[in-house]
Order: structure tokens, then C-alpha cells, then sequence
């Protein structure tokens, strides 16, 4: 969904690095792609030349997605660039790494993907009643869609922005109620998916760069929805930005952290960023 509301002015004037980046992590559907049209997933020509010189002077390119790997496959399919990411995050929790020697083509990169697998087992054992609770109160007090997921981590579809307000309201208030239960969610408008508190789209970010040696001074971020919250934050990447149909929240921290608000929607947005900070011609 596109989102436009008023930005201060910005210079369109590169800066000049502050260091030298080394990881580039973009969000997939309505950052590098318009996922309002998603027979047509093309990345913007200018944001595919910059990527490109980015990784012919050695940088780090990664996509951090809510898609599974099976999804994110068909979406850069569609996509047809001319190179691959080095790393993928899909659901935003798993942690993949390029493999000619996988035959998924990805292959888990260091011991993160277990220890998340670890710590949602702990979880759902001890939350079943937390689930109850909050099932009980989507089918009672709103009309939204509660659905059971095999793999325990349940989502919740509702009708509104507001009506969905209304349902994360309700799970803070369960969780603090059990002592700041390490219940989480991953949010998307009107689409949420149950997780763990320390497993999204920015610790598993930060656990990348510590696998690569890379700080978070040497890593940019872009994201356009509330699930990329977690991740456009100075502790994860000390370069923030978002493109022009960002949701308001997404557009609201990323100024707030003194990142980059493009005026560009998608791809030419992350282009007119990346320009902005320095990073590319």
C-alpha cells in the first residue's frame, strides 16, 4: 500500500561516507519491488547499476523479507537481475547464505537458524495459554481471521488498520500481564505473524554483520513496512532509509534516527538514497 504524507525538505546534495559501507540490507516487496503489482517485480535500472558497482567494490548485498525462501525464488525470478544477493533473510528470521552446493541454492549461515528453532520450541511449550487468550479475544471482540499454523506460530489477518491496532493493544496487554512474555509478532498493515521477542527482521541483521565482521557503521538498511521497523534502527544501521510509499510509522523513525526519507517510491527510491549518503555516482 502506497503512503504519502509531508517530509521536511531534504537535500538531493551527496554527502560524503562517513565510512566505507559494507553491507547493504534491502527490504523485497514495496522496497526493491512494487508489491502493488506483483506480476511486474523490475527493479529500477538505477538502483541495479548502483548495486552493482556497490559489489565490484566489495560490498555486501542481502535481502531481509518476510517471503520464504520458495516465495522470495519466484519474486527475483520475476525480477531477472543480472546478479543474485550474497544473503538472504527470509520470514524475517532465517539466515541463508548463497550455495552452488545446497540444492536449494541456500544453505544456513553459522548456528542462528538453530538457536531461533530453539528458542520458538521453549516458547510455544510455555504459551499456550497466552495463545488461548488471545484467540479468544479475536473471535469474541473483533471479526478478524485467526488462523492456526502447524508449525505453532499462528497469524492473524483483520479488516482494518484499526481493527488491528486494536488486536497488537490486546497482546501487549497479555503479554505484560504474564511478565513481558517474550511472545512476539511480525506485523505487515493488516497481516501479523506470531514469533519470539529477539528473533525479526533487525536481530537477525545484526547477527549477519557480526558473522561478517561488519558494524553497524558500515551498513545501510531500507524498508518501506512495520516489519521492517526492527531493523531501521541506529544499533542495526547506522544508514537509514525508506522509499516515498513507506508507511507513515516507517517514515516517522526513519527521520527520527536521521535517516534518509525518499521522495521516489521503491527501487529510485533506495537509488536516490544511496546517492544521498555517498554510496554510488
Amino acid at each position: 500500500m502506497a503512503h504519502n504524507i509531508p517530509d521536511s525538505p531534504q537535500t538531493s546534495t551527496p554527502a560524503a561516507p562517513r565510512t566505507a559501507l559494507g553491507l547493504l540490507c534491502l527490504d523485497f516487496d514495496g522496497t526493491l519491488v512494487d508489491s502493488l503489482h506483483p506480476s511486474d517485480h523490475s527493479v529500477h535500472p538505477s538502483l541495479v547499476q548502483l548495486i552493482g558497482q556497490l559489489r565490484e567494490q566489495g560490498v555486501l548485498w542481502v535481502i531481509n523479507t518476510g517471503r520464504t525462501l520458495e516465495g522470495l525464488k519466484i519474486g527475483l525470478e520475476i525480477a531477472a537481475l543480472p546478479f543474485a544477493p550474497d544473503y538472504v533473510i527470509t520470514e524475517e528470521t532465517s539466515l541463508l547464505v548463497a550455495s552452488s552446493d545446497h540444492p536449494e541454492g541456500w544453505d544456513a549461515l553459522g548456528d542462528w537458524n538453530l538457536q531461533r528453532d530453539q528458542a520458538f520450541r521453549s516458547l510455544l511449550a510455555e504459551s499456550g495459554h497466552i495463545f488461548d487468550e488471545i484467540r479468544t479475544f479475536v473471535a469474541r471482540e473483533t471479526s478478524a481471521q485467526y488462523l492456526v499454523r502447524s508449525n505453532g506460530l499462528d497469524e492473524i489477518i483483520a479488516n482494518s488498520e484499526a481493527e488491528m491496532e486494536q488486536i497488537c493493544h490486546r497482546i501487549e496487554e497479555v503479554r505484560h500481564a504474564h511478565g513481558a512474555h517474550p511472545l512476539g509478532y511480525q506485523r505487515n498493515t493488516v497481516y501479523l505473524r506470531f514469533g519470539h521477542q529477539g528473533y525479526q527482521k533487525g536481530s537477525t541483521l545484526a547477527r549477519l554483520g557480526s558473522y561478517l565482521g561488519i558494524p553497524a557503521d558500515r551498513t545501510f538498511a531500507a524498508g518501506d513496512n512495520l516489519n521492517d521497523l526492527p531493523m531501521l534502527d541506529p544499533e542495526v544501521a547506522a544508514y537509514l532509509a525508506c522509499p516515498g510509499n513507506s508507511h507513515p510509522l516507517v517514515r516517522e523513525t526513519v527521520r527520527r534516527h536521521g535517516g534518509y526519507l525518499a521522495q521516489s517510491h521503491t527501487g529510485a527510491g533506495l537509488a536516490e538514497a544511496l546517492r544521498f549518503f555517498g554510496f554510488g555516482g
